[in-house]
């Protein structure tokens, strides 16, 4: 039968400090001994964990005590099987020496036995669990966890990262292959319709007959039209052409005066160079009978001028490029006229814009400038023997020289700029009366644009006169 006297208790106390990593971990260890007749008694001793020691721990130093206070606290009880028949006593062992090895260090495990009775610690210096070291790091099994140093990422972290590059793969698929299938159906429906309409115009061709291939003139010929010198406004062609008038106007008005030239030889030769069949008599018959010299002069100068920017030229002192004058002479010489010819003067407007155009620019044209300003000193020097008794002293020879080069060669610049309009202009004459001569000539608009002779010539400039 069971006795019931009651047996003594050991209560097993340790505190396991956190040292720093890579440091040698240490425990204290407390043993109570609980006697039901006797005194308190307390041990304590230091435990140590060497991880490079076969031998897992030992008690490096113990004491003992009685009496212990009631507020330390317990961490686990239990009835061992068999009590110790004396007072326990804890020896401290010293671990064997070894030699370091490169082993894990193995399972520390540390256990109380005591009576059946359990308490709960509320120190909190003291915690009451079994705690096992395999490693340097450690790790507590229950209680407050201690602190571990690892370098891997949380779960939690590497699960959103897998799912997130998963969900970017699969929406880039999706839109790779929603762009494609967009695609391949774009380029099949253009298939269709291609494929339609070529059967559809194959289907037209074969059943016309077959025509032999000809060439559209027409529309080839208006195909050009955009390239080609385009006309111009009637304002614009009015002021370009009244400048040039007003120029010899001036030029005349400013370096010539109304003397009658006596005592001295006219130069007959050079004054026939300037005759006009627009005058009732030649220049050498008409100046020396007149005080009017001025109308006479401005007569001579503008008709001169004016023959040697227009076509057919009247003149061998053309200032026109040679291109641009001899169709025209030929024409005339051979007797082609618009009442000859059909279509003569659409053709005539078409021969122009094309020359215009064909032509190398004259204003870049060496060759043309050459020539152009050869005509040009002799014509001014022919002019300025011609009418030497009626210059005017105020003037000095250069400057008025260097005015009729520069009306000269602007005249030339306007004589070509109208020579590539598509419409037909003429600079008209007319002999008035032996009292009245005309010193500038009408502008006279023929043709339109398109070379269509136009049923009343429109006058866009008129004729000057002035009394002798």
């Amino acid at each position: 039968m069971a006795s019931n006297t009651p047996l003594p208790s050991f209560t097993t106390l340790y505190n396991l400090p956190l040292g720093a990593v890579g440091a040698t971990p240490t425990a204290t260890l407390t043993l109570l001994y609980s006697s039901p007749n006797g005194p308190t008694s307390t041990y304590t001793g230091g435990l140590v964990i060497n991880p490079d020691s076969p031998h897992s721990s030992g008690l490096t130093s113990s004491s003992a005590s009685s009496d212990v206070d009631s507020n330390s606290s317990t961490s686990t009880t239990s009835t061992p099987p068999v009590a110790p028949a004396s007072t326990p006593s804890v020896t401290p062992v010293v671990p064997s020496p070894a030699a370091p090895s490169n082993t894990p260090p193995p399972v520390l495990s540390t256990t109380s036995s005591t009576s059946p009775s359990t308490s709960q610690s509320s120190s909190p210096s003291t915690r009451s669990s079994t705690f096992t070291s395999s490693n340097p790091t450690e790790q507590a099994t229950s209680g407050t966890p201690v602190p571990i140093h690892n370098n891997r990422l949380p779960n939690g972290t590497v699960a959103g990262i897998v799912v997130g590059v998963a969900l970017g793969i699969a929406l880039i698929t999706f839109l790779a292959t929603y762009l494609a299938l967009r695609r391949r159906g774009r380029s099949r429906g253009q298939n269709i319709d291609g494929g339609t309409a070529g059967a559809a115009r194959h289907q037209n061709l074969s059943s016309e007959p077959k025509r032999p291939l000809v060439t559209q003139t027409s529309s080839g010929s208006n195909s050009i039209d955009g390239f080609l010198p385009q006309s111009a406004d009637d304002k614009t062609v009015q002021n370009e052409v009244k400048t040039v008038l007003d120029q010899i106007e001036l030029h005349v008005e400013n370096f010539y005066l109304n003397t009658q030239a006596s005592g001295s030889r006219l130069a007959d030769a050079e004054l026939a160079m300037f005759d006009s069949p627009d005058l009732p008599s030649s220049l050498a018959s008409l100046l020396p009978q007149t005080n009017n010299s001025i109308p006479l002069i401005k007569h001579a100068l503008a008709h001169f001028i004016t023959a040697c920017i227009t076509t057919p030229s009247e003149t061998d002192w053309s200032l026109l490029p040679k291109d641009f004058v001899l169709l025209p002479n030929a024409v005339r010489a051979g007797g082609s006229t618009r009442s000859t010819k059909q279509g003569f003067t659409q053709s005539m407007s078409r021969w122009r814009a094309l020359t215009a155009y064909l032509r190398p620019n004259a204003l870049e044209d060496t060759a043309y400038i050459a020539q152009r300003d050869r005509q040009i000193n002799i014509i001014v020097q022919n002019f300025s023997i011609a009418f030497a008794p009626w210059q005017n002293p105020r003037y000095k020879d250069e400057e008025r020289v260097r005015s009729l080069v520069a009306i000269l060669k602007d005249a030339a610049d306007k004589g070509i700029w109208l020579f590539s309009q598509p419409s037909e202009f003429q600079l008209q004459w007319r002999n008035l009366s032996p009292n009245r001569i005309a010193v500038a000539p009408a502008l006279v608009k023929v043709t339109d644009e398109r070379g269509q002779i136009l049923g009343q010539p429109q006058v866009m400039i008129n004729m000057t006169a002035e009394k002798l």
